[in-house]
């Protein structure tokens, strides 16, 4: 470390290794939602000079024996055979690249023969009993981009998630090239079937799944386990839906990559695909989502929407009649703050920072390339903000009180640079959650530090007292580069690991490296892995590549390799 008392360096030994003890933690959520809520009084504490830990965020308590933790496969970082136009076709015919552009910057335009899409989803939703329940329809032209022959294909249902998300879905009538099939539910939390293939799905074809879905939402959270992100809340309403309709699952080592769902970090592992989505909600509700409008009308008493996505992880929806729009560009970018009047006076704050965000992420790694960035308040539970392709939800606890004022910068800023890392290039977060976490944690902290110099130094001070603290008094491993599984339960100590110690990480390669072959390497990073799943060796080689030289023993000593 450059300032303060050296971290203690983490040996091969120690690595992937839990304590048997280990402080409990309260599910959080990503800041991952993200942003743990827990850090926001470490950053209360650095911005606002408090003397103890704010009661604003309860702590963990207690003490529970750890898991054992296991391997998780990742995703491959690029199809294993490339399409050939044939089959790429078959998606680009489904959401035509034509109507796909409109959702696109027009100066960063894809390659669309060349994306590395899995799927076309042309979906369509309704929300009925003011947004308490929906129903849906998906069209998803599924192209095999594995390698291999395919009998069969997994979808996943996150909502059925009893934690993090909370509620319910289920297949009503599914067919592929329009054979009937039995959707079979093989996850112990629901959130996974399986579609047995009548005949195999040949590498470099594709298939047409069709299916009728219907979803019910819990009100008010229904539970101290979710965050908020499946959720009608009664005062306003506001409806939220993260991954509300069948998802295809990532493919990686040679199966369908799909796991119960665990109460920390994020859920979702996904590869690129374009969307088509129709909306039908009340008339009087505005819609907040992925991607960009391209029609809209109204009739019988709702408006419908149309939109497309150009290639995204996935397509989430926020509607409300209790919405207020403040808008305005920021280079090519249409920017808009959708506010809750409870927190009005924080409304021009949240817009400022995202649009200052935008403009530092955009010289340090590159373009943003769609059309459209939005921010969201939103009642959430566990977490103070998460981040969605083209949208940042943020906790509106985060606008309505002076603690949570201070914290509303952070949570903004992490949730846009989340639009670089995670949306445009995705990674593991099962298997590698810091890779997406730890960057963006340090990302966040760039925009403090061309806006506000004096608040990025004292982030920096505060992780680096927070972690030498917890590294002093915890009984286990702080290798950054464990799977997610080995925080289950310890809330606190996957804040700390993976987003304060892992953005000192990178602070600290930053100060080795210089800023001209630091930022240099997040460019190549950024440009290389567009739509794709990098795997973490990618952003740890690319370092290298940028100074020609080995990183093993800083790599070794904050345990990422």
């Amino acid at each position: 470390m450059s300032t303060g008392r050296p971290l203690r360096p983490v040996g091969r030994q120690e690595r992937g290794a839990v304590s048997q003890e280990h402080a409990r933690g309260i599910r959080r959520g990503r800041s991952p939602l993200h942003v743990l809520v827990g850090l926001g009084v470490l950053v209360l504490l650095a911005l606002g000079g408090l003397a103890c830990r704010s009661p604003l965020i309860p702590l963990p308590t207690g003490k529970v024996a750890s898991p054992t933790v296991e391997p998780v496969p990742s995703p491959s970082a690029v199809p294993t055979v490339p399409p050939s136009p044939r089959s790429q076709n078959d998606v680009l015919a489904a959401c035509p690249p034509a109507e796909q552009a409109q959702a696109m910057r027009s100066d960063y335009l894809p390659a669309w023969e060349t994306l590395p899409l899995w799927a076309c989803y042309d979906l369509d939703l309704e929300l009925q009993e003011e947004g308490r329940a929906y129903a849906g329809r998906a069209r998803i032209t599924v192209l095999n981009r594995t390698g291999s022959p395919l009998d069969e294909l997994v979808l996943r249902l996150y909502p059925n998630a009893p934690v993090i998300y909370g509620g319910k879905v289920s297949l009503e009538a599914v067919t592929v090239d329009g054979q009937p099939v039995e959707p079979e539910i093989f996850l112990s939390d629901g959130t996974a079937v399986r579609l047995p293939l009548s005949e195999p799905l040949l590498p470099d074809a594709s298939a047409r799944v069709v299916a009728r879905f219907r979803g019910q939402v819990p009100t008010d959270f229904g539970s101290d386990e979710v965050y908020g992100i499946f959720n009608r809340t009664s005062d306003g309403p506001v409806v939220t839906l993260a991954n509300w309709y069948p998802l295809l699952a990532a493919w990686a080592d040679g199966k369908w990559y799909a796991e119960p769902v665990i109460g920390e970090g994020d859920a979702v592992v996904s590869e690129v695909g374009l969307y088509r989505v129709r909306v039908a909600v009340p008339a009087g509700w505005s819609l907040v989502a992925t991607g960009s409008i391209v029609e809209q009308r109204q009739a019988d008493g709702y408006t419908f929407y149309e939109m497309v996505s150009g290639p995204v992880r996935e397509f989430t929806v926020v509607a409300s009649p209790a919405y207020t729009p403040r808008e305005e560009r920021v280079g090519g970018v249409r920017l808009v703050h959708w506010g809750l009047e409870a927190g009005e006076t924080a409304w021009d704050e949240a817009l400022d920072v995202a649009r200052g965000s935008v403009s530092v992420f955009e010289e340090r790694f590159g373009p943003y390339p769609y059309a459209e960035l939005e921010v969201a308040a939103i009642p959430m539970r566990n977490a103070a903000g998460v981040e969605y392709p083209g949208l940042a939800l943020i906790g509106a606890e985060l606008y309505t009180s002076d603690r949570g004022r201070s914290f509303l910068p952070v949570a903004v800023a992490h949730e846009v640079a989340h639009q670089w890392w995670y949306g445009v290039v995705g990674n593991d977060v099962i298997r590698a959650p810091w890779q997406d976490e730890a960057l963006t944690t340090y990302s966040s902290l760039l925009y403090f530090e061309a806006e506000r110099p004096a608040t990025f130094a004292r982030l920096i001070k505060a992780y680096e007292r927070e972690v030498e603290k917890f590294e002093e008094e915890a009984n286990i491993s702080t290798a950054i580069a464990q799977p997610l599984r080995a925080f289950k339960g310890r809330s606190e100590a996957y804040g700390i690991v993976v987003y304060l110690k892992g953005a000192l990480f990178f602070h600290e390669l930053r100060q080795r490296l210089g800023d001209d072959l630091f930022f240099q390497a997040l460019r190549a990073y950024y440009a290389r892995y567009q739509y794709r799943i990098a795997p973490a060796e990618a952003l740890l080689d690319i370092f290298e590549e940028a100074c020609g030289c080995s990183l093993d023993e800083v790599y070794r000593e904050w345990g990422v390799k």
